[in-house]
């Protein structure tokens, strides 16, 4: 390996040492929901309860990741679908719809659908990424929302 190896460095994958990020600098999110009933929305979701987020980079009023720095984020999301009807459940960057995926089917009778997304989005400092559906979800329970700097 390359570089210094001390008690403030990791081993990255390349073979080479490097520092931490640097304090105040968001790696993680994860966001959940918290409540119990079947309240549900479309649109832009917002989670309303954080189970980390190492930067206060997550807003629990608006729903929106901003990116303290340039990289790529791995994100992931998911959610409990309200309603026969089909759906597109997307992330967005900075209000337009990356990542759609769509779902169809019957929603009744104990048969709810989940949906789940997973996507790597390059973001620069000061992007936003939230999640979106055309359809209604349940926004106090099953709903999911987090993510991490991947480099």
């Amino acid at each position: 390996a390359t570089g210094t190896k001390d008690a403030t460095t990791f081993l990255r994958g390349d073979n080479t040492f490097a520092a931490p990020a640097a304090a105040g600098v968001s790696d993680g999110f994860q966001a959940i929901t918290s409540g119990s009933g079947t309240s549900s929305a479309s649109g832009t979701l917002v989670v309303n309860d954080e189970l980390f987020d190492d930067g206060s980079n997550y807003s629990t009023s608006n729903g929106r990741y901003t990116a303290p720095s340039t990289g790529f984020y791995y994100f992931t999301a998911g959610a409990l679908q309200d309603g026969a009807a089909g759906t597109y459940f997307y992330f967005t960057k900075n209000g337009s719809a990356v990542g759609a995926q769509t779902r169809w089917g019957y929603n009744g009778g104990g048969n709810q659908i989940h949906m789940s997304m997973i996507m790597t989005i390059d973001l620069s400092a000061g992007d936003y990424v939230n999640i979106y559906s055309s359809q209604s979800v349940y926004i106090n329970q099953y709903l999911t929302f987090g993510g991490f700097k991947i480099y």
